[in-house]
């Protein structure tokens, strides 16, 4: 995909100032739209982290915090394939998140 392909997909990259891009973000998120996106895109980076998880980490006595964990997505495919638990205290304005 180019970068004009991109720009009419995802109008972010229209925007100019920050408060743009907060506000673009913050109507994205409603009901759930940004992940339905990301689905609908084939976006894979959810999988690929579990994915590299599964291969480097699982054998090890370690805890992972996933900091950045924006929607949630990487969280839910931890979910699935029963790799703990990971709590959303707050994004983008979303209430609390609990995955066990």
């Amino acid at each position: 995909m180019n970068k004009k392909e991109i720009s009419k997909k995802i109008p972010i990259y229209q925007l100019n100032t920050s408060k743009e891009v907060l506000k673009y973000y913050k109507a994205w998120i409603t009901k759930d739209k940004f992940n339905k996106d990301m689905v609908d895109w084939n976006y894979t980076a959810p999988q690929n982290a579990v994915s590299l998880i599964k291969k480097y980490v699982l054998k090890k006595n370690i805890k992972i915090l996933d900091a950045g964990c924006g929607s949630g997505l990487v969280g839910i495919e931890m979910q699935k394939n029963g790799l703990g638990i990971e709590i959303i205290e707050e994004n983008i304005g979303n209430p609390v998140k609990i995955y066990k």
